[in-house]
């Protein structure tokens, strides 16, 4: 499909479309990250994180080192 033909399509089918054929924008609102509970020593907090690959990072965007 072509970006044009993606970017066509009503909200959810475009969503479903783009994590197989990405069009260059944002992610889909419903666009699944793996979340975990870390304590971010920058914030000072327990908060939610998310993980991208080998990397944690705290709501705040803050390298959470040794967190998985």
């Amino acid at each position: 499909m072509t970006r044009t033909q993606i970017l066509a399509l009503p909200k959810p089918l475009r969503w479903a479309a783009q994590l197989i054929w990405p069009t260059g924008l944002h992610r889909p609102h419903a666009a699944i990250v793996a979340q975990q509970f870390v304590h971010c020593p920058a914030c000072g907090v327990e908060t939610a994180a998310t993980i991208h690959g080998f990397t944690i990072l705290c709501t705040e965007g803050h390298i959470i080192h040794g967190g998985a």
